[in-house]
């Protein structure tokens, strides 16, 4: 008779996690899903948020306008005698020391006195922001036409004087245009350079 030996019994294997090391490769796997996880969600923030801003950007770029221009109000009231930037005059200034009409300042005097010219006429081309610039050929024809200034000259002076010419300036840039430059300003002086007393202004 025999005698069979039983087959010696295996113990079940552990399982993965009831391990040390197991347990460290999980642990290891959960926090690199983890760390994907939280990449992949960081990335989706900043693209969004990347593309959010260009998007504010460019409403606040809509919104902003462009500075209203401001034009001169050219009364017809001189200043008061000083020295003036150009466009600080308002027509009838009696000048000192003339050096032509398209000077950057001008020295005022009262008309009492003798002086080398006056601003005769003073008006604007536009008072429309978006007009265009006609162009300097144009805008010359048109600031001569202006200056035509036999209607508002005190002619019982005019005949004191057989050299009395007019000098003018105008806008000669669109930049300056763009800015809101749009006046002509009419200056009678002598074309002999001799100097004027009294106002020409009727």
């Amino acid at each position: 008779m025999t005698t069979e030996q039983p087959s010696p019994v295996r113990p079940p294997k552990k399982r993965l996690t009831s391990t040390a090391a197991g347990q460290s490769i999980f642990i290891g796997l959960w926090i690199l899903g983890t760390l994907v996880v939280v990449a992949i969600l960081a990335g989706a923030f900043l693209l969004g948020q990347s593309l959010g801003s260009d998007d504010a950007v460019e409403s606040v770029a809509e919104e902003v306008e462009a500075p209203a221009i401001e034009f001169p109000v050219l009364s017809g009231i001189p200043v008061e005698p000083g020295r003036w930037a150009w466009d600080e005059l308002r027509g009838g200034e009696c000048i000192s020391g003339f050096d032509g009409a398209f000077a950057e300042e001008f020295t005022v005097v009262g008309c009492e006195v003798p002086h080398d010219a006056q601003v005769v006429s003073a008006t604007l081309l536009s008072t429309r922001a978006d007009d265009p610039y006609p162009g300097v050929d144009e805008v010359a024809q048109l600031a001569r036409e202006a200056c035509d200034v036999r209607d508002v000259i005190d002619y019982s002076l005019v005949t004191e004087y057989d050299d009395l010419i007019v000098d003018y300036s105008y806008p000669a840039s669109d930049e300056q245009w763009a800015q809101g430059e749009r006046g002509v300003y009419c200056f009678a002086l002598r074309s002999s350079g001799g100097t004027l007393q009294g106002d020409l202004v009727d």
